[in-house]
């Protein structure tokens, strides 16, 4: 969350998500890390209080 900007505020808002979603984040034969934080990247364009977190940089 750190190292991807979350405010510490929001970051039990992605803890959640990222636990949620995991499955659909790490899709069989996409775990790179660059397709990881793709994949967190976009779930988090959908989530209404990590968009504004995503938005506001």
């Amino acid at each position: 969350a750190t190292l991807m900007g979350i405010p510490g505020a929001q970051q039990p808002a992605f803890f959640a998500m990222t636990q949620e979603k995991y499955t659909t984040l790490v899709q069989a034969g996409e775990t790179s890390p660059t397709e990881v934080v793709k994949a967190i990247h976009v779930a988090m364009l959908d989530h209404p209080v990590l968009a504004q977190a995503t938005t506001s940089k």
